[in-house]
C-alpha cells in the first residue's frame, strides 16, 4: 500500500488526525475483543444494547487517547519549523508507538484478568502488587498462561507501526512568518479540542467523566466494564481513595445495637403508597423552625414554613447528621444510604459496584421514578 504523503502548514493536523480515528478504530476493536472473550459473563446484552454501549465507549476512548498521546499531539500542532525535522518526526513516532502500545496493552490485560475481579483494572492494583516481591514471576506466569494475548499484542503493534508509515509529512524547506500564523489558531483550536475531550464534553454543566458516566449507557453495574476501557479506569483512579476493611464491632454486638434489615410481617399486604423525597441543599437542622421549639422561647420561625407544615403531620426524626458534604453526593447518601468518605462515592472506584437504592426497590413493585433536578442534564453527575 502506498504511503499517503501530506504536504504544506496543515499536514501535522491532518496526520494527528487521521492517526487518532485510527486509534479509535482500534480501541473498538479491543472492545469488541473483550466482550467477545467475557461474553459469557454478560447474558443479557443483545446487538442492540451492544451497539449503545460501543457508541457510549467512544467518550471513553477520546479520553484515554488524549492523555497518552498528549506529548505526541503537542509536538506535532506545535507551531514551528523544526516539526518537519527527520529526527523529530522519529522521536514522535515513537513517542506515539511506546504510548499506544502500553495502552493497547492494558486494554489486553483485562481481557484474562476481568473473569477474576469483574471490574476494570484500576489505579489501586499498584497498591494491590506493591508488596509483592515476586511481580517478575508473576508477570512470567501471566505472559505463559496468556501467550495468546502476547502474539495479539504484537500483531497490534506491528500494525501501528506499519500504519503510521503509511502517512508521511513532507520535510518543507521554507517556513514563513505566514505559516506560523496560520498554524498558531490552529494549534490554539487543537488545544480547545483537546480540553473538551478530555473532560467529556463542553456544556457548562459538564464534569468530568469518570467512571459512572459509563451507566447512561447500561442498564446493570457489570455493563458498565464493556463502555469502559482499560487506560480511562487506571487513569481516572490513580489518586482514588481505597477503602481499607475495619471491625469496630462483632456481628453478634452490631445486631444488638442496630440491626438495618427489616422483615414485614408477611400476612400484611404491601401497601402501595405514594413517595415523594424532597432533597434540600444548603440547609440545616437550625433553619426548621418545627426542629427548634426551644429557640426565642418558642417564637423561632426558621426559614422553612412549607416543610414545617410537613412536619407537623409527618413521622419525624429529630436527630440530624450529614453524610454528604457536596451537591455530588446527595443521591448516594440519600437514596441509597452511602456515604461519602474520603470522596464522592460516584467518583470513587466503587462506583461500578452493584447497589440498591429505594428507587430500585421500588421499582420491583411496579413502581415508576420521576427525578426533577433544577440544572442541566448532567450537572453535579445527576442524569
Amino acid at each position: 500500500m502506498r504511503a499517503m504523503k501530506l504536504r504544506g502548514v496543515f499536514a501535522p493536523y491532518f496526520a494527528v488526525a487521521i492517526r487518532f480515528i485510527f486509534l479509535l478504530v482500534i480501541y473498538a476493536l479491543l472492545r469488541l475483543g473483550f466482550y467477545g472473550v467475557n461474553s459469557s459473563l454478560f447474558p443479557h446484552v443483545d446487538a442492540g444494547k451492544l451497539l449503545v454501549m460501543f457508541a457510549g465507549g467512544v467518550r471513553f476512548d477520546i479520553v484515554a487517547l488524549l492523555y497518552f498521546n498528549i506529548l505526541y499531539i503537542v509536538m506535532l500542532t506545535v507551531p514551528g519549523p523544526f516539526k518537519s525535522n527527520k529526527i523529530y518526526q522519529k522521536v514522535a513516532k515513537w513517542i506515539f508507538v511506546v504510548t499506544n502500545s502500553i495502552g493497547i496493552a492494558l486494554n489486553l490485560i483485562d481481557f484474562a484478568y476481568y473473569p477474576f475481579t469483574l471490574k476494570r483494572t484500576t489505579g489501586t492494583v499498584i497498591d494491590q502488587f506493591s508488596n509483592e516481591s515476586n511481580l517478575l514471576k508473576l508477570a512470567f506466569d501471566f505472559c505463559l498462561d496468556y501467550w495468546y494475548l502476547i502474539i495479539v499484542l504484537v500483531l497490534v503493534v506491528y500494525g501501528l507501526i506499519k500504519s503510521y508509515k503509511l502517512i508521511q509529512i513532507e520535510r518543507t524547506t521554507k517556513y514563513s512568518w505566514k505559516s506560523f500564523l496560520i498554524q498558531l489558531p490552529l494549534f490554539l483550536l487543537t488545544a480547545f479540542l483537546f480540553i473538551g475531550g478530555v473532560r467529556g464534553g463542553w456544556a457548562h454543566s459538564t464534569r468530568p467523566i469518570t467512571l459512572s458516566n459509563a451507566g447512561d449507557y447500561v442498564e446493570t453495574p457489570e455493563e458498565m466494564n464493556i463502555v469502559l476501557n482499560t487506560p480511562f479506569s487506571i487513569l481516572k483512579t490513580l489518586k482514588a481513595v481505597n477503602l481499607k476493611p475495619v471491625h469496630y464491632y462483632s456481628e453478634q454486638e452490631l445486631e444488638q445495637l442496630y440491626n438495618p434489615i427489616h422483615v414485614p410481617q408477611s400476612d400484611q399486604p404491601f401497601a402501595k403508597k405514594n413517595v415523594v423525597v424532597l432533597i434540600l441543599e444548603s440547609f440545616a437542622k437550625e433553619h426548621f423552625g418545627e426542629l427548634n421549639k426551644d429557640i426565642q422561647d418558642g417564637k423561632y420561625k426558621g426559614y422553612t414554613p412549607f416543610l414545617d407544615s410537613l412536619i407537623r403531620n409527618a413521622y419525624t426524626f429529630t436527630d440530624t447528621y450529614a453524610n454528604g458534604r457536596k451537591s455530588i453526593d446527595a443521591l448516594p447518601s440519600v437514596i441509597t444510604g452511602i456515604p461519602s468518605i474520603g470522596e464522592p462515592f460516584v467518583l470513587s472506584i466503587y462506583s461500578g459496584n452493584e447497589t440498591t437504592s429505594l428507587a430500585k426497590l421500588l421499582g420491583k413493585k411496579g413502581y415508576e421514578t420521576a427525578f426533577f433536578h433544577g440544572a442541566p442534564n448532567g450537572s453535579m453527575g445527576f442524569s
